[in-house]
């Protein structure tokens, strides 16, 4: 017996048995096989399938070409494009030759390839070069085993990443943009991608009930319900489709993205009419077939979860969510149905609704129920489960995201209540650094202007400012730079909380929001703060928002902002020269009018070498021009006037746009397959931008005065020639025959100080040479 298997102590008698009937078992086997016919062999039972190999096993000489495939790729993605400035017929030509080769080496592969652990990422990255054509015949080899692959572990992610470059396809299909080679023969009867999708769509929209619960199938739902209402596409960005695990594994394998073209920015795409009622389709079979009990198990399922949002915002954006059966009424236990009978306002609390506040996955689902639900039902919600509740809930781990939530949705009254409410609990939100609901409502009371006053009293009665002195800002941001402003660990003692509730702070109106920069004497603010701890903010990549925040809140008075431009006085130079403190120097030097300029840039002027020899402050030195302000400060005046109208007038235009609400116009333009495409140009209707005609009529007048004055050098040697021998000399006076009679010299006066140049040039001695040195 080999050693691992054998054990210490007696044997058992029931393993001795077991043996003895596995024995007998055999040799009735080998009887049965002796008695039967030499030609005859038994049947052998046939293997069950391999899940984690659904559509068998890929050859290994095949996996090895790939590897070589996705070395290639990755080192040609870093490098980036080739000969992208030059004018050459297909700068490309190699990479596409090489590409062209994988794909034919993957054709009548696609399944295996998606399903094996070493190609399925290889894929994924083809898919990101591939062009519209080769996606579509991609694509039409995995219908019909769609199901298969999505419920795979390393298919899902290959369908995910085919969902996402789809939506580049559809979104040129739709503007009748198609790929050259459709016209070759053989390509044809190709179909789209929008007609591909469709069949996806009916393929999935029986088992979409089933995705929910899979834990990879889920994600290409998600995914895929995306695909179909692109105004969904906000929920991508607040929540990651893909799970941790996968976000890290992509952080190993590299960069994903074509190696031809530079992939377009994230905008608003096309997709067919028809797609919205498919969408619908899956919503409707999942409503039909799964009951209220297996809606209400999908919240706390961190599988489902996820899913369950996307289509709660689907049905709200279908204003499906006041029907009966609708997934929102589900999850809050038929209030939306009560409601919609008895109209009647007394409804019950429930306690799987308040296990949804303290739930870590299902309080996700809450939030958006909240964002979505209708006015009378949040209403309801507000009442049976907040109010009265802001103490426990404020504080709560979990559940104070959730009232952070419900404070962005409260009406004038409900804010005045949740204001007296939160008077008691503010004290225990600092403490326990739960500052999102206190954000959230100094938000929404700048929102709707009411109670600022009464939020600032509550915050300065919290922190006990008064009694402290230490400082509203330095309070709030929980650190205290003046201990040791160089330590080089503050960057993780600024709490990122109280960054943001400075930043709501400053948003409110004036004269509420000037707390943190000018504050009554006896309490510490802003302008008090030493110089080394202002330098220490401005200096961290957390704390420094804050001082953006100063110049960039529009609330905020003009007195308030020069104030923090000027607290750096004396200091630029030690601001600038660091990499965060740079950046807020530009956004200082960006905001300041031109007496401001003048006062940094004359307390720069001993510190300018310093400046010239800093990493980064030489940047900021080239703005100032410091050696033009001390041999011409008038002109360096000027200049600085003019760039700072020049700003405001850019700003002017862009609050009009914004104010007004500026209209697009689509004029025609021709793309280079022959198409017409819109051409989007923002203006007034019936004239255009006063900022704009002045910017071209400065720029013809300029370009009317060089051409007036000419070129310095050519004015210069105007009067002058070359003869035969090589030799410059004075240019005669006369006109030669058939040229005009007005020379060079005297079609464009010269200037002055040309003048003074060539007069001093024909004074000099002619015959005047030097003697060489003998030796």
């Amino acid at each position: 017996m080999p050693r691992e298997h054998r054990k210490r102590g007696k044997r058992k008698r029931n393993d001795i048995v077991h043996e003895n009937n596995q024995e007998e078992a055999l040799d009735e086997q080998e009887k049965t096989k002796d008695d039967l016919p030499s030609w005859i062999e038994a049947a052998t039972p046939e293997d069950s399938p391999n899940i984690d190999v659904p559509f068998g096993f890929c050859d290994p000489d095949v996996k090895a070409y790939f590897r070589t495939v996705d070395k290639q790729l990755k080192e040609w993605q870093e490098l980036g494009m080739e000969n992208k400035n030059e004018e050459i017929d297909d700068p490309n030509l190699e990479r596409r030759m090489f590409f062209a080769a994988a794909l034919t080496e993957m054709q009548g592969k696609e399944l295996q390839l998606a399903t094996d652990p070493d190609t399925a990422v290889i894929l994924e990255r083809m898919i990101h070069s591939m062009d519209d054509l080769a996606r579509r015949i991609f694509t039409s080899t995995l219908t019909g085993s769609i199901i298969g692959v999505a419920k795979h572990r390393f298919g899902s992610h290959v369908l995910e990443t085919l969902f996402e470059a789809a939506s580049l396809t559809i979104d040129r299909e739709c503007r009748n943009i198609f790929p050259a080679a459709q016209s070759l023969p053989q390509f044809a009867d190709q179909a789209t991608m929008g007609d591909l999708i469709s069949q996806i769509c009916r393929e999935v929209t029986d088992s979409a009930p089933s995705l929910l619960n899979e834990p990879f199938g889920s994600h290409v739902l998600q995914r895929l319900v995306i695909l179909l209402v692109p105004s969904l596409s906000h929920l991508q960005s607040k929540q990651d489709l893909r799970s941790k695990r996968s976000a890290g594994y992509r952080a190993k394998v590299g960069p994903m993205k074509s190696i031809f073209d530079e992939e377009p920015a994230e905008d608003k795409r096309h997709v067919p009419l028809e797609y919205e009622s498919m969408a619908l389709g899956i919503l409707k079979r999942i409503r039909d077939k799964m009951s209220a009990n297996e809606v209400r198990a999908l919240a706390a399922d961190k599988v489902g979860c996820p899913s369950l949002r996307i289509l709660i915002s689907l049905e709200s954006a279908s204003n499906l969510s006041n029907q009966s059966n609708s997934l929102m009424d589900s999850v809050l236990m038929g209030m939306i149905d009560s409601y919609e009978t008895s109209n009647d306002a007394t409804i019950a609390e429930s306690d799987y609704i308040g296990t949804l506040l303290r739930d870590a996955t299902a309080s996700h689902l809450f939030q958006t129920v909240i964002q979505l639900a209708p006015e009378p039902i949040f209403g309801l919600l507000w009442s049976i489960y907040f109010v009265g509740k802001l103490n426990r809930l404020a504080v709560h781990p979990v559940a104070n995201f959730v009232v952070a939530t419900a404070f962005g949705r409260l009406d004038d009254e409900q804010l005045r209540n949740a204001i007296v409410e939160m008077k008691g609990v503010v004290a225990k939100c600092f403490k326990q650094q739960r500052l999102g609901p206190v954000t959230a409502l100094i938000q929404q009371s700048a929102a709707l202007n009411i109670g600022p006053e009464e939020i600032v009293d509550v915050i300065c009665n919290a922190l006990e400012v008064e009694a402290d002195g230490k400082g509203l800002i330095l309070q709030i941001l929980g650190t205290n730079f003046e201990t040791n402003p160089q330590n080089e660990s503050r960057a993780d003692t600024v709490s990122v909380q109280g960054v943001l509730l400075l930043q709501a702070i400053l948003r409110l109106p004036s004269p509420h929001n000037e707390i943190i920069i000018l504050m009554p004497s006896d309490i510490a603010s802003f302008e008090d703060l030493p110089a080394e701890t202002k330098l220490a903010l401005s200096h961290n990549a957390t704390s420094s928002r804050v001082v953006d925040a100063m110049i960039e809140s529009p609330t905020l008075s003009r007195k308030s902002k020069r104030a923090v431009v000027l607290a750096y006085i004396g200091n630029y130079e030690r601001l600038v020269d660091d990499r965060i403190g740079s950046r807020v120097g530009d956004r200082f030097w960006a905001y300041a009018d031109p007496y401001l300029k003048e006062k940094i840039a004359r307390s720069l002027i001993p510190h300018q070498q310093t400046l010239s020899a800093s990493y980064y402050g030489k940047f900021f030195a080239r703005k100032l021009q410091l050696t033009l302000l001390q041999r011409k400060p008038e002109e360096w005046k000027a200049m600085q006037s003019r760039e700072t109208v020049g700003a405001q007038v850019v700003d002017s235009n862009s609050q009009v746009q914004k104010q007004h609400n500026v209209p697009v116009e689509t004029k025609p333009n021709k793309d280079s397959t022959g198409t017409s495409k819109g051409v989007h140009t923002a203006g007034v209707e019936g004239q255009e931008m006063e900022g704009d005609e002045g910017g071209k009529e400065k720029k013809r007048q300029r370009k009317r005065k060089r051409e007036e004055e000419g070129d310095e050098i050519d004015a210069l040697f105007a009067g002058v020639k070359e003869n035969r021998f090589g030799k410059v000399s004075a240019q005669s006076s006369a006109t030669p025959i058939g040229a005009s009679k007005t020379t060079v010299a005297e079609e464009k006066p010269k200037p002055k100080d040309l003048e003074s140049v060539l007069n001093a040039i024909k004074a000099a001695p002619k015959n005047e040479t030097t003697k060489r040195r003998k030796g």
